[in-house]
Formats: structure tokens, sequence, C-alpha cells
């Protein structure tokens, strides 16, 4: 059992908490930058839906193996604890982008893109906050470096979509 403060108590071992941390991050990201790239040079709600699909089981997998072949290179590992942390890495970062996908398919386009950026910049802060709790670290600083970070991914992906839906 992990105490982050006297109040909040998670009952999930070390590996289990890096693989869903990571994860998370990397699919909110991934999922925010694939979101507004593809808006942008499409304008297709069908070309959206496809690529956040395609991103959550291909980048999901591609990370969990990546996490797996990092964690197997560490000694004293052992290989209950690298299964552990590639299943939750896996999981974590295939649900968190396939969650994108709902305001996607039930609203138009614009909303739903900005309902998923409120909710995307949410959690990546929120992700900040309980890192830096667990490092006994400033929440606050920490939260704001995740959200700087999916504001550049975001705003790169937007100037790509833009260029690349012009060339159509």
């Amino acid at each position: 059992m992990l105490k982050i403060n006297p109040f909040v108590k998670l009952r999930a071992n070390k590996e289990e908490l890096e693989g869903a941390a990571f994860g998370l991050t990397s699919g909110t990201i991934t999922t925010l930058g694939v979101l507004i790239g593809v808006f942008f040079a499409t304008e297709s709600k069908f070309a959206t839906i496809a690529a956040i699909l395609i991103v959550a089981i291909a980048d999901a997998v591609s990370d969990a193996l990546g996490i797996y072949s990092a964690k197997e290179t560490e000694k004293g590992v052992s290989q209950r604890a690298i299964w552990r942390v590639t299943q939750a890495s896996f999981w974590a970062k295939f649900l968190v982008s396939a969650v994108f996908i709902i305001p996607v398919i039930f609203l138009s386009q614009l909303p739903a893109i900005v309902i998923s950026q409120i909710a995307g910049f949410g959690l990546l802060f929120f992700l900040g906050v309980f890192v830096a709790k667990v490092r006994a670290k400033p929440p606050f600083v920490s939260a704001v470096e995740y959200v700087i970070v999916g504001l550049i991914v975001v705003f790169v992906t937007f100037l790509l979509g833009r260029f690349l839906g012009r060339l159509r």
C-alpha cells in the first residue's frame, strides 16, 4: 500500500503505478495531439475516430513493449513485476486513448475537440499533482510541467494539421 498523504491510500504496487502513470500520460498527450492534428488536417469525423482507434491499439502495444524492454534491462526486477508494469501501461494507454473517442462520436467536431482538450489537460494536471505527491515534490509545479508539455504537443500538431490540410 502506497501512502501519498495521510488522507489518501492507494492499493497498488510500484509497478502498477509506474505503468499506469506512464500509460495515462503518454495516452493523453498522444491522443490530444492526434485528435487536433487529424481534425485540422482532414476536418473528418471518421478520420479522427479511425486515427484515435489506431493510435489506441498500435501505440499502447508499442509503449507496453518499450516499457517491457526497459524493465528487462534493470537488474533485480522480477518477471512478475515486469509483466505488471507492462500490462498496466498497455491498459492505461489503451483505455485513456479510447475514451477520447466518446465526445467525437456523440458531438459535432468542434465541441468534441474542446471537451477532449479540457478533459485531457485536466487529466494531465491531475497526473502531475499525483506524481509530485508520490515523489514528495511541489504538486503545482509538476502539474504545470505536464500541462505545458501537452500544450506544446497540441500546438505543434495543430500547426502540422493546418499545414497538411492546405495540401489536400
